[in-house]
Parts: structure tokens; sequence; C-alpha cells
């Protein structure tokens, strides 16, 4: 049993099943709900696992694409951060905010890792801290800033995902509507 209350949405999406979903969608379970301490919808726990089936079908039936978690992270930001470059446009497609912004606490690693990180496994990966290695959290930040999706994915080094923002719009200008 973990200490993060979830649907069975939410469950399902995390798997990536995407029949099941579209069943728990038919039996009337909500895209938007939003769960746990983290406040974490089924839209972002799909961006935040790479599943770009499961969040076209949330979107479908009219996820909020600029839902906000607990920490103001969307899943716009969430893309970006991971180098999700098409799941960054079809969010775009259905309409979230290429120049939103969040003010975001981030933490470091090591903090996500001792105290229990809010989306990450806490295990820390390959234990360098950086976040990029294979099993690190990938949802970890290291301050609280004013943030937009081209702000994250230039930090990263997603060029990919900064292409597809850049030709939706994204304001180049600190922060804000650019």
């Amino acid at each position: 049993e973990t200490a993060h209350t979830h649907t069975h949405t939410h469950t399902h999406t995390h798997n990536s099943y995407v029949d099941i979903v579209t069943l728990l969608i038919a039996a009337g379970a909500s895209v938007n709900k939003a769960v746990g301490e983290e406040r974490l919808s089924p839209l972002f726990l799909a961006t935040l696992f790479g599943h770009l089936e499961v969040a076209r079908l949330l979107l479908w039936h009219d996820a909020h694409p600029d839902a906000q978690a607990a920490d103001g992270s969307t899943p716009l930001l969430v893309a970006a951060q991971l180098g999700e470059a098409e799941l960054a446009l079809l969010l775009l497609q259905h309409k979230a905010s290429v120049n939103g912004t969040a003010i975001v606490h981030r933490t470091t690693t090591n903090e996500a890792t001792t105290t229990g990180d809010a989306v990450g496994d806490g295990n820390g990966g390959d234990g360098d801290g950086d976040g990029e290695g294979e099993g690190d959290d990938a949802y970890v930040w290291v301050s609280s800033d004013e943030l937009t999706p081209l702000l994250v994915a230039a930090e990263e080094g997603h060029a990919s995902v900064m292409r597809v923002l850049l030709a939706c719009g994204a304001g180049v200008g600190g922060g804000g509507s650019g």
C-alpha cells in the first residue's frame, strides 16, 4: 500500500492501458479528477510517464490541458522538462497555454530522496543526483521560479520541444506572455 491515493483511472493511466482507460471513462470515471496530496490528474500522469495515446484519449474526452498540480506544474511544463515533443504538441493542439507560467516549488534530488518527492519513486536513480541517470526521479526541480514551458525545455536542453513551442507561438521574453 502506498501513501498516494489514486483512482482506477489514475492507476491504469500510469500503466498506459488505453483499452482499460476507455472502459473506465465509458463507466463514468472523471478524466479531470486530481487526487492525492500532489493533486495529479490522469492527464498529468499520462504526460509524466510519456503515454501519448492515453493522453490523446483523455484529451479527446475533455481533460483540461492546463490543470495544475499542487505544486503549480502543468502537463505542458512536464512534457517540456522530460523532452516529450509529441506530447507537448498534442497538449498545444488541445489549447494548453504555450506561454503559461507557474510558480513551482522545486526540490533537489537529494531532498526528494530523503523526504519522499511528490511524483518520482524517491529512489534517486543512479545516485548521482543529476536527474539524468536511469531511474533518477524524472520530475525533480531545483528552486522556486516562475517557469514557462520554453524556459523549462531550454534548461533541460530539449531542442525538439523548443521547436514545437516556438512554432506554436511561445514568447522568448522573460516569462509570462513573452
